[in-house]
């Protein structure tokens, strides 16, 4: 059975000019005295995770700008359908980035003993709880998303008739 020593770091990288913190866990696993693995999990090796971090940016930012339009818009009742329409799509994409997201940290929690795909949580516990997290809000957020969705759309309904 191999050993874990584990090493966790922080670093922060530059990107696109703004500071964005990245979570690096470095792992040494001992196979054998005379073998041993080393690597580093990061959030953004893998394009599940990448599509949930960038979902999650846009619908954040989408949410920003609709209430802007919102507001400033009130009178104006040609842009709630249009709206509603972007809210709706906001809310799938939310919801497919929050499945595929789940679904490669199920499979680093449980492992696939079909594919040969040992669990990686053992190892890099602190990388696997804050995904867990993550996952775990945003989902919470996409649900609160949807059910305000709904509701604008009961009110828009009522409106029009």
């Amino acid at each position: 059975m191999a050993t874990t020593r584990r090493e966790a770091e922080g670093e922060k990288e530059l990107e696109s000019g703004g500071a964005v913190w990245q979570e690096t866990q470095r792992l040494i696993i001992d196979v054998s005295a005379d073998y041993t693995l080393e690597g580093e999990t990061k959030s953004t090796y893998n394009s599940s995770f990448v599509y949930f971090i960038i979902v999650n940016t846009l619908a954040c930012v989408y949410s920003a700008v609709s209430v802007g339009i919102s507001f400033t818009n009130q009178n104006n009742s040609s842009i709630h359908l249009p709206l509603s329409i972007a809210d709706l799509i906001v809310a799938i994409l939310l919801f497919t980035a929050n499945a595929s997201a789940a679904a490669i940290e199920i499979v680093a929690q449980k492992g696939n003993n079909h594919f040969g795909w040992t669990k990686i949580c053992n190892y890099a516990s602190k990388f696997c709880d804050h995904l867990t997290a993550s996952i775990v809000l945003s989902t919470v957020a996409s649900v609160i998303f949807a059910v305000v969705l709904l509701l604008s759309m009961i009110s828009l309904q009522k409106k029009s008739h």
